[in-house]
């Protein structure tokens, strides 16, 4: 006869965490974080991650630690004004969500841009509109992204939500 494993799922005492294997089964651990680590060199293995409680964390999903949102108005002009700055050498902003909102009596469109792709929303008067995407919009590293709107209006708010990737 083969020999077999245990590995049937083995209750744990309480709703605690644990540091030690269970006598009676094997107990399968991740690798908490609240930061971002160091980016593994080529061809290494990496541990599965999850966030404090345990959620194994996946794209465009991460810990509360590393998700961003920031609020910028716009007003009175045509030029580009940064919405989200370059985070440093190394490190991407990815965008899950973005939200305009426009509080002036015109319409206008606006440019969302990281200087190599654009995309391009209609916000009319004192109405807002925006984008969740399921797969981040991403760019090169230490870049800046800017919107601009076509028309000068007397104020647009864009809400960039983000997450920190290395």
């Amino acid at each position: 006869m083969p020999y077999q494993q245990n590995l049937s799922p083995q209750p744990i005492s309480g709703d605690t965490l644990t540091t030690t294997t269970p006598s009676t089964g094997y107990y399968l651990g991740l690798n908490s974080i609240n930061a971002l680590p160091s980016p593994a060199t080529n061809l290494n293995l990496t541990g599965v991650s999850s966030d404090k409680f345990g959620r194994i964390i996946t794209i465009p999903q991460g810990p509360r630690d590393i998700v961003y949102s920031l609020n910028t108005q716009i007003s009175s002009t045509t030029s580009p004004i940064t919405v989200l700055p370059a985070q440093g050498a190394g490190t991407f902003t990815d965008i899950v969500s973005v939200m305009f909102t426009n509080t002036s009596g015109f319409g206008t469109e606006i440019g969302l841009t990281n200087n190599t792709i654009s995309y391009y929303w209609y916000v009319p008067k004192g109405d807002c509109r925006g984008s969740v995407f399921n797969i981040p919009l991403g760019t090169t590293a230490n870049t800046a992204w800017t919107a601009s709107c076509w028309t000068a209006v007397n104020s647009i708010w864009v809400t960039v939500q983000y997450v920190l990737n290395k």
